[in-house]
Order: structure tokens, then C-alpha cells, then sequence
């Protein structure tokens, strides 16, 4: 891979799934309610550091339209697009890319009192979306989502994003109607929303 490449592969993933999760939480009408945090999410953990508390900005994913800030208020977002996470070491029980960027995830959404949500993509393989007990059980609420991988000692529940943004609703952002108000609409089409 040419110098810059992964970087760049990485931005691009993560401004998809920015995309992806706001057409979730609005039902399909904006795709630019959430986007990429500063130094992914440096700035808060800087802060945290040094008593301060950014949690708003922690973790790869921010809110940068009013509808963004309850998925943000209670979820901390990691993601990854990574050549090989090695995922049979993950059944296996064995160390992993993986298993090594949810501990950290962990930990870095306890600092920050919110649900860890590490959203992972290995080259040629299906988006994964990981989250604890917690994060399921907010994420299934109508009881059809099925984990691809339990990890009950790790408190990691595996599933792919499709099947997330597929079968469930956006359980947060309950208040975006599925068709816009006709001003909504007229100021999306003048460009000034």
C-alpha cells in the first residue's frame, strides 16, 4: 500500500458511516447529522486528561446538527477499517486487532460515562458493528436483532451493521418524522439547511 493510503482509506470510512448512521436516526432524510471528530476524538481525551470533560466530541463520531446529540449523549464510537482483524482469533478466544480496539473502546466510553459502539471493517468482509449489554439491549429493542458473535466475557456482542440499520429503528432521535415538513423540505431544496 502507498504511504498515505490507510489514512486515507480510514477518513473515507469513517465519513461513510457518519453518512449511514444519520440516514438511520432521521429515517432516511439527512445524511450530515453526524460527522468525523476532531483528531478523532483527541481533543476530548486531551481534556479528559486534564480534568476537563468534552464527552459531546469523545470517541471518531460527533454531532454537528441538534438531531446527532442524543446518539452522541449516550453512545462512544470507535471505528476501524483494518486490513486484517483477525477475526478467527476472536472465536477462538485468542488476541485480536479486534478484541485489542474494543477493550480500548471500553474504557475510553467508561471515562466518558456512555456506550461503547466500536464499528469495525476488515478488506473484502461485511461492516461489524460491536457494543455491551447495554448497547444491545437499546439497539434491539424490538427483539429481532440477532449477534453474529457473543463475547459475555468480554461483555461484547457482535453484529453486522447491516442487519442494525436494517431491522431496527433509530430508538434516540425519535422526533424526525419519516417526511419532512414542507419548510424542511423548501429549505433542504434552497440549500440553506
Amino acid at each position: 500500500m502507498r504511504s498515505g493510503a490507510g489514512k486515507q482509506k480510514g477518513s473515507a470510512f469513517e465519513r461513510s458511516i457518519c453518512s449511514l448512521l444519520s440516514k438511520w436516526l432521521t429515517r432516511g432524510y439527512r445524511s450530515d447529522i453526524l460527522w468525523r471528530s476532531a483528531m478523532s476524538g483527541g481533543r476530548a481525551t486531551v481534556a479528559h486528561k486534564k480534568g476537563q470533560e468534552l464527552a459531546h466530541v469523545s470517541g471518531d463520531i460527533c454531532a454537528v446538527h441538534p438531531l446527532g446529540h442524543p446518539f452522541v449523549a449516550k453512545f462512544f464510537c470507535e471505528l476501524k477499517f483494518y486490513r486484517d482483524l483477525r477475526l478467527g482469533n476472536v472465536v477462538a478466544g485468542k488476541p485480536s486487532p479486534l478484541t485489542t480496539f474494543w477493550i480500548k473502546a471500553c474504557e475510553q466510553a467508561r471515562d466518558h460515562q456512555k456506550i461503547p459502539m466500536l464499528i469495525a471493517k476488515q478488506n473484502n468482509l461485511p461492516i461489524l458493528l460491536c457494543t455491551n449489554t447495554m448497547g444491545r439491549l437499546w439497539l434491539n429493542q424490538s427483539g429481532t436483532l440477532i449477534q453474529t458473535v457473543a463475547l459475555p466475557g468480554m461483555d461484547m456482542d457482535v453484529f453486522l451493521l447491516d442487519d442494525v440499520l436494517a431491522t431496527t429503528s433509530p430508538f434516540i432521535v425519535g422526533t424526525v418524522s419519516s417526511k419532512p415538513k414542507l419548510k424542511h423540505a423548501r429549505l433542504a431544496k434552497e440549500g440553506k439547511s
